[in-house]
C-alpha cells in the first residue's frame, strides 16, 4: 500500500509572486503612496508609486522642495535605484531594479518557498523613499 503525502491547500494553490508590493502606505502623515505601474526597459524594470497628499499644505511644500532633486538616482542597495520623477499630474517615486537583481530575488524567493504576494516588501519601498528624502535634505 502506497502512502500519498498530504499536500496543504497553500502548496496546491501556487500564487504568482510579483516583484513590487501593492497596498496604500502612509509616510510621515504628509503623503501616501500606492503601486501605480511597471515600465520595462532594456536592462531593468521600474515600479512607479504615485504620491498622494494627506496634509495638502505640507505636501505642496514637500513637492516644491523636492523639485530640484527630480530624476536624480540614489542607489543604496546594489542593483536597486530610486528616484522621484514628475509626471503630468503628480510626482512619483520610481524604483528601478536590474534584471539580474530581480532574477536573483525571484530565485531566492522560490528557494525559500516564499508565501508573500511580492518579493519586495512595502516596508522596503518605504525605507528607500525615506532614505532618498533624507539624502536630498528635504524635511517632511
Amino acid at each position: 500500500m502506497k502512502i500519498e503525502p498530504k499536500i496543504s491547500a497553500l502548496q496546491q494553490e501556487k500564487k504568482p509572486i510579483v516583484l513590487f508590493p501593492k497596498g496604500e502606505t502612509n509616510l510621515a502623515s504628509v503623503l501616501s503612496f500606492d503601486f501605480g505601474e511597471i515600465s520595462q526597459k532594456k536592462t531593468y524594470v521600474i515600479g512607479r508609486y504615485p504620491l498622494k497628499a494627506i496634509e495638502k499644505d505640507r505636501f505642496n511644500e514637500f513637492c516644491t522642495n523636492i523639485t530640484p532633486f527630480l530624476k536624480r538616482n540614489l542607489g543604496i542597495i546594489p542593483g536597486i535605484r530610486s528616484a522621484f520623477v514628475k509626471t503630468k499630474d503628480t510626482i512619483e517615486f520610481a524604483v528601478a531594479i536590474d534584471y539580474d537583481k530581480s532574477h536573483t530575488l525571484f530565485k531566492s524567493a522560490e528557494d525559500m518557498r516564499w508565501h508573500n504576494e511580492s518579493v519586495l516588501s512595502m516596508d522596503l519601498i518605504k525605507m528607500l523613499m525615506r532614505a532618498h528624502i533624507q539624502r536630498t535634505g528635504v524635511v517632511l
